[in-house]
């Protein structure tokens, strides 16, 4: 790379494998010695690799990471925030604040599978509000092919695979859209609809009582025409 009295200054590049520190591979612009500007580093242990801007050897809070998950053969890229470590940014970079993150299948690498926007913390989602977006990735090349689910969000507690819809269930208040127009706006449990809300389709508008996705107990169910109140009969959305 480039040098300026003796440290390395403009755009070069740094391999350190070192016994004490994993592996890392930089590739970006220096000044005075120190990683300063645009760069790219290689993680080469896991081949994650982290891109952004970096100020006087410092990782900037701001940046892109992707992070390769061989065992459930998935890519996921974030980009946003994270944590500041210091003096060290061969530390390998945590999510932490705000971002957005997208989950690919590794033989793809193309289109996701999944959206999600929300807050991090120590390189984990939050429980809490967010936006996914379920994205069918052979129809999403044409443009209009996601279910988009706003609102709470629990963790799986019980999920042994790091792909974010299994990890994370629908859990609390929250409005899902179908790709096919149906809307559904209430209570949630474990990824299903159950409680009170409002499901809006072809067929009408129910309002009322839900469970594991069905009409499920008092509710109020409007056509175009008629207006019914009492027990609801089971059904589903499509």
């Amino acid at each position: 790379g480039h040098w300026i009295n003796c440290q390395r200054s403009g755009r070069g590049i740094h391999i350190n494998e070192s016994m004490n520190k994993k592996g890392i591979r930089y590739e970006g612009e220096w000044c005075c010695d120190l990683y300063h500007g645009f760069g790219r580093i290689v993680y080469t242990e896991t081949s994650d690799v982290f891109t952004g801007e970096f100020k006087y050897g410092k990782r900037f809070f701001r940046g892109k990471l992707e992070e390769f998950h061989s065992t459930d053969k998935i890519k996921c890229v974030y980009e946003g925030e994270f944590t500041d470590h210091g003096d060290d940014p061969e530390v390998h970079p945590k999510k932490n604040g705000y971002g957005v993150a997208q989950c690919y299948g590794v033989e793809d690498g193309v289109n996701p599978t999944h959206r999600f926007s929300g807050h991090f913390k120590d390189g984990e989602r939050l429980d809490g509000a967010g936006k996914m977006e379920y994205i069918d990735s052979l129809i999403e090349i044409e443009g209009n092919a996601v279910h988009v689910y706003e609102g709470e969000f629990e963790r799986n507690k019980s999920a042994t695979t790091v792909v974010d819809h299994d990890m994370y269930h629908r859990v609390g208040k929250g409005s899902m859209t179908w790709k096919n127009g149906d809307t559904y706006t209430g209570d949630w449990a474990a990824n299903q609809m159950a409680g009170k809300g409002c499901l809006k389709n072809v067929d009408g508008v129910y309002t009322g009582a839900f469970a594991a996705d069905k009409y499920s107990g008092r509710g109020e169910l409007q056509y175009s025409i008629k207006t019914t109140t009492g027990a609801a009969g089971k059904s589903e959305p499509e």
